[in-house]
């Protein structure tokens, strides 16, 4: 019979979230640090894809056999809904990527994130902290979320 080491305990499933929302949170941190200070249109690109890789890694994590059981036995609070916050975390995660997409300038229904120059390379734009600023208030919600 071979070695179980595929299996995730709901104890292991349980540290990895929090490590995941730690990470995410500094990246939000990071990333509302670049909104506010403007940024290029590779930086801004990356956004989104990273918040889904986050919203996917808590996905795979809470379909862990008996974790809800274990959270609610280590948090000790019957006043913690753990479902109901790990729902709304993965709904700001969308809300925020949202949020970059919409400030992003459009042509034709495409986002106009690059250009090319005279010798035909592609350079990212460079937006301004004025034009990415609505998209702040998703990152603060989300940054909020996280304690």
């Amino acid at each position: 019979m071979p070695v179980r080491a595929t299996n995730i305990t709901p104890a292991d499933a349980y540290r990895d979230i929090k490590r995941t929302t730690v990470a995410l949170r500094r990246s939000a941190v990071q990333d509302r640090s670049r909104l506010a200070a403007g940024c290029n249109g590779d930086v801004l690109t990356a956004m989104p894809p990273t918040l889904g890789g986050y919203r996917s890694a808590l996905l795979t994590l809470a379909s862990t056999p008996g974790l809800l059981a274990y959270v609610k036995d280590q948090e000790s609070d019957p006043n913690y809904d753990v479902v109901a916050e790990y729902s709304a975390l993965l709904d700001l995660i969308v809300a925020a990527g949202a949020a970059v997409i919409g400030v992003v300038p459009k042509a034709g229904g495409f986002n106009v994130t690059h250009s090319y120059d005279n010798t035909g390379a592609l350079v990212p734009r460079e937006f301004d902290a004025a034009t990415l600023a609505a998209a702040i208030p998703a990152y603060d919600a989300l940054i909020a979320a996280i304690e």
